[in-house]
């Protein structure tokens, strides 16, 4: 064999060598980020809240004093637990970007749906400038993270309506 078809060879074998292992840690990184959503505090709560069990359950505008609260009736409180009872691994999603929802200020009239009971804490974050996607927040016991992403997201249709709905006026 030739110099240049052994050489040829090689380069051929480190190539293939490092492409699978390219593909071998995007699989792996694939599989653990399904397995964080598929056990996710947030989808483990959300599949077994009840309304009885729930102490707070309120949307509202904005942040501070100003702040309008709307206390759901117990029948929205049913609806929105049904709402939570129905959610699956496809309809959530972690990054590492927090999309501007850390800021809170006069230009961010943001809407919030607080649930609590006793096992956790979550709150929706909806932005009018983010339309289609609600921030969830958790609070530190029951946050879903994997490697560098920890920050909550979803785009369930049927909650952010529920939200746009029962959100007080401002």
């Amino acid at each position: 064999m030739r110099k240049g078809t052994r050489i040829f060879w090689g380069l051929l074998a480190v190539l293939l060598v490092a492409a699978c292992g390219s593909l071998w840690q995007r699989y792996a990184y694939q599989r653990g980020y399904q397995a964080a959503l598929k056990n996710s505090n947030f989808l483990q709560w959300s599949k077994t809240v009840s309304a009885e069990d729930l102490e707070i359950a309120t949307i509202s505008c904005g942040y501070g004093a100003g702040t309008t609260k709307y206390f759901l009736s117990p029948e929205e409180i049913e609806e929105a637990c049904e709402i939570l009872h129905s959610f699956s691994t496809e309809e959530i999603s972690l990054t590492n970007d927090h999309k501007g929802y850390a800021v809170v200020g006069d230009e961010f009239e943001d809407i919030n749906f607080s649930l609590r009971d006793q096992r956790g804490e979550f709150e929706f974050r909806y932005r009018h400038s983010n339309s289609g996607e609600l921030y969830i927040r958790m609070n530190s016991e029951m946050a879903d993270s994997y490697k560098d992403l920890n920050s909550l997201w979803t785009n369930k249709e049927s909650m952010i309506d529920f939200m746009l709905t029962h959100a007080p006026a401002k």
